[in-house]
């Protein structure tokens, strides 16, 4: 006689039986959008799995105690960006079994943690745990960074540079050295002491609103401060980006910030999901006098995106990046190098032409012009019906993918935000 125990299945065995879920779920294998399947862990019995939803929403019903060992299995559905976006989670176990599904549009927990793979998206452990690759991506280079902007102001100007996003939160890495370069590019246009940094606390109790009214009492104090540029990279959702864990709503933003500082003047940059929809509750109607100038890396229902070199559209065609030098977050990694080009020489003698020309502040000149130099423009400002399609160098941007549009507020051109 012989006797064998329960049938166990490998983890090759484990990535088949996902690929099959996902057909189950109606996932073409041939997908029009970008999407990744990744097999973030091995799981072992008694595990937690369950998905981060926003810091103010209803927390996942989880898993419960899982009854044997597994595989951890996630279906990024808009790989590279930021969150909130869609995704699936499902775990495979031991016996076969699919033990846990859902569907989220946040990121998957295991044991309450983020699994390492999603804490840098553009990292070796991502790009490993990819097991599904219908779009064929490749892991974007990050070159060091040799071009800064040339100083432009001492008197009066300053700015604060925020990155939102938690180290146990997915994208942290690209974040993280995303912030250090604004940071320092900030400085160099408005010197050091005139720019603060507000990197994300390990804590989730810090409210934002009252983290950046302080730092501009200290630049109002300290520096004489008078006009702010306010730049955030974090996740977001409709009408809100979380920082440090604390979600901060656009009118929150208003009355906490634009409203309590009548008399200061603010510009504000914002790098995250669905900040479009931010930009339209700061703007038009909406606007306060004290902000006259806003950007969003992307529309009100659109993703934010971290640094990619290469993109394959739905037909299969490659679109690669008119802009490889970029790193880290794509708009802001684009954004920086054009800071660095439109701040001296003929074309920052350009830029402060036009800011005489419109009466406005030479920072907002100079930001305006980058805007619109990375969506690929000839002209500054672009004629009427410019279609950067072709020409941007946010390459998601790009015909055959569109699916990321930074938008511009400027109040002396129009009332109304473009994208």
């Amino acid at each position: 006689l012989s006797c064998s125990g329960p049938l166990r299945i490998d983890q090759n065995r484990a990535i088949d039986l996902f690929l099959a879920w996902l057909i189950d779920e109606g996932i073409p294998q041939d997908p029009d959008t970008p999407m990744a399947g990744l097999l973030l862990a091995a799981v072992p019995e008694g595990s937690v799995v369950s998905s981060f939803v926003g810091y103010e929403e209803i927390e996942s019903r989880g898993s419960g105690s899982l009854q044997e060992p597994g595989w951890l299995f996630y279906l990024d559905q808009s790989p590279g960006a930021l969150y909130q976006h869609p995704g699936k989670i499902a775990v495979i176990g031991v016996s076969g079994s699919v033990l846990y599904t859902e569907n989220t549009v946040g990121w998957p927990l295991l044991n309450g943690q983020t699994p390492n793979p999603l804490r840098s998206v553009t990292s070796d452990a991502y790009f490993q745990a990819i097991v599904w690759n219908p779009f064929q991506m490749i892991k974007p280079v990050a070159g060091s960074k040799t071009l800064n902007p040339a100083e432009i102001s001492v008197i009066s100007k300053g700015a604060i540079v925020i990155n939102g996003v938690m180290e146990s939160e997915p994208a942290y890495t690209e974040a993280s050295n995303n912030h250090a370069r604004v940071l320092q590019d900030m400085q160099s246009l408005f010197t050091a002491s005139k720019v603060r940094s507000l990197a994300s606390p390990v804590k989730t109790d810090q409210n934002p609103v009252d983290r950046i009214k302080l730092a501009i009492n200290q630049l109002i104090v300290q520096e004489q401060v008078n006009r702010v540029t306010i730049y955030i990279c974090a996740h977001g959702g409709i009408g809100s980006v979380t920082i440090g864990g604390y979600s901060m709503t656009a009118l929150a933003f208003k009355d906490s910030i634009l409203r309590f500082f009548p008399d200061i003047h603010f510009s504000l940059i914002l790098e995250s999901c669905y900040s479009g929809n931010y930009l339209t509750r700061l703007s038009g109607e909406f606007a306060q006098d004290n902000l006259a100038f806003m950007i969003a890396a992307s529309m009100w229902n659109q993703s934010s995106y971290t640094d990619n070199d290469s993109e394959k559209t739905a037909s299969g065609q490659t679109v690669n990046d008119h802009n490889p030098e970029d790193a880290f977050v794509e708009w802001t990694g684009d954004f920086l190098l054009e800071l660095a080009a439109w701040s001296s020489g003929e074309k920052w003698i350009q830029v402060q032409q036009y800011a005489r020309e419109h009466a406005i502040d030479t920072e907002i000149a100079l930001f305006y012009h980058c805007f619109w130099s990375v969506k690929g423009a000839a002209a500054i400002p672009p004629p009427v019906g410019f279609d950067p399609a072709d020409a941007t160098k946010t390459i998601r941007e790009r015909r055959g993918l569109e699916i990321q549009t930074p938008r511009i507020y400027a109040r002396w051109v129009s009332e109304t935000p473009v994208p």
